[in-house]
Parts: C-alpha cells; sequence; structure tokens
C-alpha cells in the first residue's frame, strides 16, 4: 500500500503519494467531459420522455397514461408528495411501483416502475 501506519496514530506516506493523491483528486473533480460519467448507464439503450407546456396543460396526465403503458419506466418529481400522489395513482391501477424519496422508500414486490423525487433518481 502507500501508507504506512506508526503505532496506530498516523502514518508516513511513502514516496509519490501526495503525487498520487493530487493526480487521483483531479481526475475525481474533472467536470470537464460529463459524457465519460457512469459508462455503464450511459451504455443502455432507452428512451426519455419530456411533457413539456403550459401550466393546466395536461402534462402529468399525458406522462402518467404514457409510463402506465410502458412496460417499465421512471417518473422523476420535484416534489415529495407528487412523487407519492403519482405512486398511489399507479399502484391504484394496478401497476408494481416503487415510492424513493429522500425521506421515504416503499418498495412493492416485482415493481416494474419507480416515482421518486429529481434527487433520488438512479443514474446507472
Amino acid at each position: 500500500g502507500s501508507i504506512s501506519i506508526i503505532s496506530g496514530h498516523g502514518f508516513i506516506p511513502q514516496a509519490g503519494f501526495a503525487r498520487r493523491l493530487h493526480d487521483a483528486t483531479a481526475r475525481l473533480l474533472d467536470l470537464r467531459r460529463p459524457a465519460t460519467w457512469y459508462p455503464l448507464a450511459r451504455q443502455m439503450r432507452r428512451t426519455v420522455v419530456a411533457h413539456l407546456g403550459p401550466t393546466n396543460s395536461g402534462k402529468t396526465h399525458a406522462a402518467l397514461q404514457a409510463l402506465r403503458a410502458a412496460p417499465r419506466g421512471v417518473y422523476c418529481g420535484p416534489l415529495r408528495l407528487l412523487a407519492a400522489e403519482v405512486a398511489e395513482r399507479l399502484s391504484e391501477q394496478g401497476v408494481a411501483v416503487r415510492l424513493v424519496t429522500g425521506q421515504e422508500v416503499r418498495d412493492a414486490p416485482g415493481a416494474t416502475h419507480v416515482a421518486c423525487t429529481v434527487e433520488m433518481a438512479s443514474v446507472s
């Protein structure tokens, strides 16, 4: 390894440790090429559908109809209560849906769909 333990109270970096640490940190923090992030997720073939329009134009209704008809899918909402409402609505329509928010996770046996808040969306 690159770290030597001394009496369990500290460490003495071996030759080149600072350079390797710097290089590893620089690679982790390099935000210039986002297309290289999550290579396995980027290889997956998927369809992303965004429902855009003015207020009260039926975006959510159309999105939920399409989601319900899909063999599997993810609903990402901006609010916990909205994600929970979508999960409940889909569940009432016979869709096995998992709810994932920052405060709550509700698993459903054999879930094919996920309703979540945006920050909890899986990226893999």
